[in-house]
Order: structure tokens, then C-alpha cells, then sequence
């Protein structure tokens, strides 16, 4: 029947394709030919997911929730147990490990369920949007888990524990993927794309007691609250950001494509700012 979603294996050389008959074929990507017997997932097929080594996800409705179900794609052999899922966590995105051990999934509750896809086994779920996950994908070490959601928050987690890791990108994104080189984190959103060094993740304000003002020779945290304030590592506010430079704010760890005809990106001089008790130098700064 027609097919209803495609993808690539990560190497170019198969194509997946799930039709609406619930099977799901595998072809060669040169030759077009079958490369082995549709497998069948007994309804119908919603969305294909594929990394390295050819493991297959596929989702499908099961009574009155969904269903989760990992397959070999050579083999045509089921993997593990397949994953249930209640109507009200929708399982909207799937994404598999490097290594094809370990499987995370995305809801339209915003939450994460993770776990192993030999055994099926999934750990506790993460709350770890207030609105739908929209992306979610490994790291190249399969180490962290990425997510955006609908709060316009980017976030890391641990792939084991499932233990949130650093702290939130604030920053519009739709979807997210992880570069080869697992440095760099590209995020589509806004009309634009952005690849972010990922230990944005783990920037901190730090208060140098002998300065008495804010460095960024170690690392700096540039998140910007909903109310346009920068704080400290400790809550503190440290100053604000008037509500139309916040969109065009640019990060240390951010590379921004395109870089943006109509606005000017803003960014911040961290060696030379004045704040708390040497505020009155900022005359001298400006100077």
C-alpha cells in the first residue's frame, strides 16, 4: 500500500519506508530493490526512527493508547518487548543510540521515557517539559539524552539515569541533532538554525570574591528568564535585558545560520561589565 513515512539509514545505502498497511519495507537505496520481507507491525505503521547498525522503531495504535516496537532491520526479527503507552502520552518522537542499545521517546505531555531496547525495560519518566517534546536524540557517546519542547527550552539529561544535566538553553527550537563530532548541537526553530557548543549546557556565573564582579574566564551560564533578568548560579540578580534585544540575544557558545539581514545580533561584553558594588565604574567603562 502507499507508504506514509521514509527515512534513510544513517549510511545512505537502505531506505525505510511504512505503509499504511502496517508493514514496513526495506529497500536498496541504489537499485530499489527489496531487501528483505516487509515486517509487520499488525497496524498501522506511524512513524520509522533508524540509527547505526540498522535498528528500526516503529509506532503504532494499540486499544486505546499506543504502541512503541524495535526491529532488526537485516534480520526482520523483532527486538525486546514492545513498549506501551497510554492516550495521554502520546509517543511522538522516537530516538535510538548510537550504539542501538538504548531507546528514548518523546511525549506530547512532555515527558521522556527511556530505557533499554533488548529488554524493553524503561526507567522512571523524565517530566522534562512543561509542553510537548518536540526532538529528542543521543549523544555521540550515547552518554546524555537532548530534548526541545514546546516551552522553548532546550534540555540535557543523563541517558542512564535520566537525571537532568547542566542547565536549560532557553532558545525557540523544533527540532535537534547531534554533530559527529558530538561538540556541537544543531537546532532549527525561529526561522533560523543554530548550532550550540553543548557545554552550553554547563555554563556557570561565577563570582570572583577578589573582583568583586562577574567572569566569564571559566564558563558563563547566558540564559534569560521569561522576565528578561540574567541571574547568578545563585539566583541573584545580575541585570536585565529590555524585552526587544531578548530574540536577538547571541551566547558565547552559539552559532547562529543566517546570521540575520534585519538585526543587528546582540551580544554581551562580560569583561566589561560593572555590577553590585563597582556599578558606579560603569561611567569610567563607557568612558
Amino acid at each position: 500500500k502507499t507508504p506514509k513515512s521514509v527515512c534513510y539509514t544513517p549510511d545512505g545505502s537502505k531506505i525505510m519506508t511504512g505503509s499504511w498497511d502496517g508493514t514496513l519495507h526495506v529497500w536498496d537505496a541504489s537499485t530499489g530493490a527489496l531487501i528483505c520481507s516487509p515486517l509487520s507491525s499488525q497496524q498501522n505503521v506511524g512513524g520509522i526512527a533508524a540509527c547505526n547498525g540498522f535498528c528500526i522503531a516503529t509506532r503504532t495504535a494499540s486499544g486505546s493508547g499506543y504502541m512503541i516496537r524495535f526491529w532488526d532491520g537485516i534480520s526482520s526479527q523483532a527486538l525486546g518487548q514492545p513498549l506501551q503507552f497510554d492516550e495521554n502520552d502520546y509517543p511522538d518522537i522516537v530516538a535510538l543510540s548510537q550504539d542501538n542499545t538504548r531507546f528514548a521517546v518523546g511525549t506530547y505531555s512532555g515527558k521522556i521515557f527511556f530505557g533499554e531496547i533488548q529488554t524493553g525495560l524503561m526507567g522512571d519518566p523524565i517530566q522534562a517539559h512543561s509542553e510537548y517534546v518536540d526532538s529528542v536524540c543521543f549523544s555521540s557517546d550515547n552518554a546524555c539524552i537532548y530534548s526541545c519542547a514546546g516551552d522553548w527550552t532546550i534540555r540535557c539529561w543523563d541517558a542512564q539515569t535520566g537525571k537532568a544535566l547542566g542547565h536549560p538553553i532557553h532558545s525557540g527550537a523544533h527540532s535537534i541533532s547531534i554533530l559527529n563530532d558530538g561538540k556541537r548541537l544543531a537546532v532549527v526553530g525561529l526561522g533560523t538554525i543554530r548550532v550550540w557548543d553543548t557545554q552550553a549546557f554547563f555554563w556557570n556565573i561565577e563570582k570572583r570574591s577578589s573582583h568583586r564582579s562577574i567572569e566569564n574566564t571559566d564558563r558563563a551560564r547566558v540564559s534569560i528568564d521569561d522576565d528578561g533578568w540574567i541571574r547568578t548560579s545563585e539566583d541573584g540578580l545580575l541585570f536585565w535585558i529590555p524585552k526587544e534585544y531578548r530574540e536577538s540575544m547571541i551566547n558565547p557558545p552559539l552559532m547562529r545560520i543566517p546570521a540575520g539581514e534585519d538585526e543587528q545580533p546582540v551580544r554581551i561584553d562580560w569583561d566589561k561589565l560593572c555590577h553590585g558594588e563597582n556599578w558606579t565604574r560603569i561611567r569610567e567603562v563607557v568612558a
